[in-house]
């Protein structure tokens, strides 16, 4: 009989580790722990296969006792447990080497797909250290995920919208001949190019009417902020690029820096034409969607001045090409 892995709840709620135990119970051998220095003591004695860990603890802090788990066993699954509001720690877990996090409100369905997520390598076996390679690939994933999770739950129009952003990014790219490693790079990053708008007001984003000139300059933030969330991970040098100049405009008379021509990087040419086109077809609070033939037309009147006019071409014929117009 295939043992059962172990799984260590800590959360200084009863209720929460009570929850967890009686979900699971069925699959998994569950240990709890209702503080920081319990848990890195069971981590200690017990060694179980991955770690449910809240981030606010009685004694020690939840980020300190990730960084003292990943001491005792770096490749031990941690998931960590966040309240409302607090998607900054959930960043800084990952960074860390959490392998996923999860908010409250729990949801155990969901829950309970990650927990089978993280434990997908296989049965309890000694464990070797990863390769620094592996430890820079494993969090760039984890962020993505953290990123674009707390995107969508803020603003469910900006996801559908990222999501198809990346689409025509990637035809885009492919018509240009980029490489399919170029090309999964433009893919991630279409998929992150709002991720700033995390940082801005609430009100601010899903206000119904036209925004005053103090609301758009706040909106206008979301370039840099995006490129900050992304900053610490060294390895997306590119797709911080992306995020800060896909409001550039090839007169010069974008944002945040006024890049003009190919002084913008080409990921950001193509980004920015994209954005547009699928802003522009999709309906807001504050104004009626275009159809997609209005939309060429639209990107056709800007080209030269707003677009690349190689990129609109481009564009313009994948999307005959798709029949989408």
């Amino acid at each position: 009989m295939e043992e059962r892995k172990q799984i260590l709840v800590t959360d200084d709620e009863p209720m929460v580790t009570d929850s967890f135990r009686i979900m699971l119970k069925d699959t998994y051998e569950v240990l709890t722990a209702y503080s920081g220095r319990e848990c890195l003591q069971i981590v200690k004695q017990h060694k179980p296969h991955l770690v449910v860990l809240d981030v606010r603890l009685p004694d020690i802090d939840g980020i300190t006792v990730l960084k003292e788990i990943k001491q005792i066993d770096v490749s031990l699954p941690v998931i960590v447990i966040t309240g409302v509001g607090t998607h900054k720690t959930a960043i800084e877990a990952l960074k860390l080497g959490a392998d996923d996090f999860i908010a409250k409100p729990l949801n155990f369905y969901e829950l309970r797909a990650i927990i089978a997520n993280s434990l997908s390598g296989g049965a309890k076996a000694p464990k070797t250290l990863p390769s620094p390679e592996d430890v820079i690939t494993k969090n760039y994933l984890s962020t993505l995920k953290v990123l674009n999770r707390i995107l969508g739950a803020r603003d469910p129009y900006t996801r559908k919208h990222s999501k198809k952003v990346s689409e025509y990014a990637v035809k885009i790219a492919q018509e240009l001949g980029l490489s399919a490693d170029e090309q999964e790079v433009m893919r991630e990053a279409a998929l992150l190019h709002d991720i700033g708008k995390v940082g801005i007001a609430e009100s601010i984003l899903n206000k119904p009417s036209k925004l005053n000139p103090q609301e758009w300059a706040e909106v206008k933030k979301h370039t840099q902020i995006g490129e900050g969330f992304l900053e610490p991970i060294q390895v997306l040098h590119i797709e911080q690029s992306m995020i800060r100049h896909h409001h550039e405009r090839y007169d010069g008379k974008g944002y945040p820096d006024h890049l003009k021509g190919e002084e913008i990087p080409l990921y950001a040419r193509i980004l920015a034409v994209a954005d547009a086109y699928e802003a522009m077809i999709s309906p807001r609070p504050y104004r009626k969607a275009l159809s997609p033939l209005e939309a060429i037309k639209e990107l056709r009147r800007c080209s030269g001045t707003q677009f690349d006019p190689h990129i609109v071409r481009i564009f313009i014929k994948i999307l005959r090409k798709d029949r989408a117009c």
